[in-house]
């Protein structure tokens, strides 16, 4: 089971990856639309040390950050909206579900352990 759920959150971000291109403006990107429409916010970095954070992650890929004993999954795209999509276990789940995935995505979503972005909660919204 947990191998099925690694191969599909690969495959999760492999499509959301993929939903990137070069010729969408980034507000109308199908990823971005996506992840908004499952519930995921995106923040916008404000300061310097906000676009060093977004930088500092995985572009185009999700992962996940425990923060405070809260988990949050982040999509980067730096290269499209130059902001981070944040969203919540429900989030997650809808995104799944939308990908037509099952499984606990928890357990395969990489974790950015202690170094992730601990002040989300500052970043502007878009």
């Amino acid at each position: 089971m947990k191998l099925s759920c690694v191969i599909a959150v690969a495959v999760l971000t492999t499509a959301l990856a993929g939903c990137q291109t070069a010729s969408t403006p980034p507000a109308a990107s199908t990823t971005s639309q996506m992840l908004v429409g499952a519930g995921f916010v995106q923040k916008k970095p404000t300061t310097a040390a906000h676009t060093a954070g977004l930088n500092s992650l995985p572009a185009n890929q999700l992962v996940s950050q425990t923060v405070k004993g809260k988990t949050s999954y982040l999509f980067a795209d730096p290269a499209g909206c130059n902001c981070v999509h944040v969203g919540d276990k429900d989030a997650m789940q809808n995104v799944m579900m939308q990908m037509n995935q099952a499984g606990p995505f928890d357990q395969a979503v990489p974790n950015l352990g202690p170094g992730g972005i601990s002040d989300l909660d500052s970043w502007g919204p878009m």
